[in-house]
């Protein structure tokens, strides 16, 4: 695609069950939800609305546009099959508009906990919550682990 030319906005971020193209002032990031629609498989993750990028030869960073508008996870598997059943067997949504790193840091990691996606690993396309907890240690924790808290 040559340069300029901007490429159609496919299947838009919702939030709050709108389509989402355009970033609020003062937005740093969100943290967002992509269905399946036929299997109800999840992916929850995160993404900037903005890059700091050196241009070659000068001093100073350049603020630029993300690229959240085509943006489909680093989940290489669920990548594959956006490629394979095409934009329109998903769902996407934003669940959280986020102005600082830190907050959306904390929030994707607090949904990816209230989701309990490290101990039903079935129903989403997510390997791993922030590189430190995996699903294989968990699953089945309840049965195994005796709590006092009722």
């Amino acid at each position: 695609m040559a340069r300029g030319k901007e490429k159609p906005y496919l299947n838009p971020w919702l939030f709050n069950g709108k389509p989402f193209d355009t970033v609020p002032a003062g937005a740093f990031g969100f943290v967002y939800l992509i269905t399946e629609l036929e299997t109800g498989k999840r992916y929850l993750g995160k993404k900037v609305f903005w890059f700091k990028r050196k241009q070659a030869g000068k001093r100073a960073k350049v603020v630029k546009e993300s690229d959240w508008k085509h943006y489909w996870s680093s989940c290489v598997a669920l990548k594959d099959l956006v490629k394979e059943k095409g934009v329109d067997a998903f769902k996407r949504e934003i669940l959280a508009v986020c102005t600082t790193e830190r907050d959306m840091n904390y929030l994707e990691v607090k949904y990816q906990f209230g989701f309990n996606i490290l101990e039903q690993p079935e129903g989403w396309f997510n390997e791993n919550i922030n590189g430190n907890w995996y699903p294989k240690n968990y699953v089945g924790l309840a049965e195994r682990t005796q709590f006092s808290i009722s």
